[in-house]
């Protein structure tokens, strides 16, 4: 998708925007590449993302994670 969507806290409050987002097939996961503020960048920290369906948004829980997502061993070689 190439239009950004807002992240926000557990409290609700806006942090940042993921603006690109993709279903992984090979990890059966969703991703994002977002910015966020500096004290919300820590992996670990559950974010939430939001997500239209059906015409209707609603937010979906997200998990700061480090990059790259997936690194298979054949590409450490």
């Amino acid at each position: 998708c190439r239009e950004p969507v807002p992240i926000y806290n557990r409290a609700g409050d806006h942090i940042g925007r993921a603006t690109t987002r993709v279903w992984s097939t090979m990890l059966k996961k969703y991703l994002a590449l977002a910015t966020v503020d500096a004290k919300y960048a820590a992996p670990g920290t559950s974010l939430l993302l939001e997500q239209t369906v059906d015409f209707q948004r609603k937010s979906v829980v997200a998990q700061v994670t480090k990059t790259p997502f997936f690194r298979p061993e054949r590409m450490r070689a």
